[in-house]
């Protein structure tokens, strides 16, 4: 979730935060969203080609089938050496979690998101 206290905005950036979903809610809790809303890092995968998922941080099983395409969103929940394991939220709603390469994956921040 991503929240203007200036403007009184919040969207929904956990699908896309390239085309963030304005949410509506009621303004008199304004300053309860801002103290609960989590403010994890988001990163994005970089690169020309689909970023594999594997079982362990050795990156030496491959989950059959599973990875992520260049330019969707990941977080990072934990890293080991050249590795992080992530968790990420496909358009279908589906939540994976898996290790991938950490050199193919690059913090984002609100400034570099296009609105």
């Amino acid at each position: 979730m991503k929240y203007d206290y200036l403007k009184f905005s919040l969207e929904d950036i956990t699908i896309d935060p390239d085309k963030p979903e304005k949410l509506t809610f009621d303004e008199r809790y304004s300053s309860i969203y801002l103290n609960c809303l989590n403010k994890k890092t988001v990163y994005k995968v970089i690169g020309t080609s689909r970023l594999q998922f594997y079982k362990d941080d050795k990156l030496s099983i491959p989950t059959p089938g599973v990875f992520i395409l260049p330019g969707e969103y990941v977080e990072v929940e934990d890293s080991s050496g050249s590795t992080s394991y992530v968790k990420y939220q496909a358009r279908n709603g589906t939540v994976y979690s898996s290790w991938i390469d950490s050199s193919r994956i690059q913090e984002i921040t609100l400034g570099t998101i296009k609105n």
